[in-house]
């Protein structure tokens, strides 16, 4: 189910339960989290780091930064992460970032894992992107919040992933979106189409996980 209101989706799982049906349901979208993208960046990141069909864990000890509005695809993200070993930094303006509550359940996940992975937050994207394996971001103004546009574009100035943020990482990180792309907004072209930019990877990586995803919800795969 691809959905704006989580809500429906967990209405679906209800019913079907409700009926005794064990169909499995998988989130393609909804506006709390985007768990299918989240695989296949993770699939497109071991794939730049050559490590195609190793362990989950094979990347831990990287890290990523999240420059922009810590949305679904950022909440996604940053569990695939902590599962991978892999600790999140994540930049966003006061009012863009994630509540309490879940910073809260990233730590109790990772408490889970016994990770050393971490979530962390703040508002300065430099900070957040020094020494990182990518950097990633998204839309600042998502379908439904339309209506939001102006004030999002305001209060997320000094927030795009551009030439000079990307150089702050050390000069060889990766730049990951899930598309499409606001050119000139969140992220500037020459980034977008730059040599370090993955985002093509990462469309083919969608039928990747897809084809990893559906196997295992229906109890073919581990």
């Amino acid at each position: 189910m691809r959905v704006r209101d989580h809500a429906v989706l967990e209405r679906m799982v209800t019913a079907l339960a409700a009926e005794g049906l064990q169909v499995p349901v998988v989130n393609l979208l909804s506006d709390l989290a985007h768990p299918c993208q989240a695989v296949a960046d993770l699939l497109t990141l071991r794939e730049l780091a050559g490590q195609v069909g190793a362990p989950i864990d094979s990347l831990a000890g990287a890290s990523i930064a999240w420059v922009g509005d810590a949305n679904n695809v950022a909440a996604s993200l940053a569990h695939v992460c902590l599962m991978a070993g892999i600790s999140l930094h994540i930049a966003a303006p006061a009012g863009f970032q994630f509540d309490q509550a879940q910073l809260d359940a990233f730590a109790a996940r990772a408490a889970r894992l016994g990770t050393s992975a971490t979530v962390t937050q703040g508002s300065d994207p430099l900070e957040a992107v020094a020494g990182v394996l990518a950097v990633a971001t998204d839309v600042w103004t998502s379908m439904g919040q339309e209506a939001e546009r102006t004030a999002r574009l305001k209060a997320f100035q000094g927030f795009t992933v551009d030439e000079a943020l990307m150089a702050a990482t050390g000069g060889d990180a990766w730049f990951l979106h899930c598309l499409p792309a606001h050119r000139g907004e969140e992220v500037s072209a020459e980034v977008l189409e730059g040599s370090r930019s993955a985002v093509w990877k990462q469309v083919a990586h969608r039928r990747t996980a897809m084809l990893g995803i559906l196997p295992w919800v229906m109890g073919e795969g581990s």
